[in-house]
């Protein structure tokens, strides 16, 4: 039953972020100039966390051994998939540093999670 409720957050978490990515950014509002930005290490950075609690309970041997390699791969491609889903939205666009934030994100807190892990051991 476990493995079925994080495999569902990390399913509803990146529906969530679909979504968002599929509105069109609000004509009129100011830029939030680098705000975006922190914004998409923070979103990227719980999808990690998210990815790691689903895959180290997935019984894949490839999973088991490198929880954090692949939550971090498995991030990083979603965060590629979203800039190139917003390439196709109005008002919207595919930047190369949005992406690098996700990356960043997604690295920091699994690298949080992996000293975490090396600390209890």
């Amino acid at each position: 039953m476990k493995k079925w409720i994080r495999r569902f957050s990390v399913l509803a978490y990146c529906s969530l972020i679909f979504y968002l990515s599929s509105r069109p950014f609000p004509k009129g509002l100011p830029s939030f100039q680098g705000m975006d930005k922190g914004m998409h290490f923070f979103e990227y950075g719980f999808l990690a966390f998210l990815m790691y609690r689903m895959v180290s309970v997935e019984k894949f041997s490839l999973f088991r051994t490198c929880p954090v390699m692949m939550s971090w791969i498995l991030t990083v491609l979603y965060g590629i998939s979203d800039e190139i889903h917003q390439h196709f939205i109005p008002t919207r666009s595919m930047e190369f540093l949005d992406w690098v934030m996700d990356t960043m994100g997604a690295l920091f807190v699994l690298q949080i999670l992996k000293w975490r892990k090396r600390e209890e051991t």
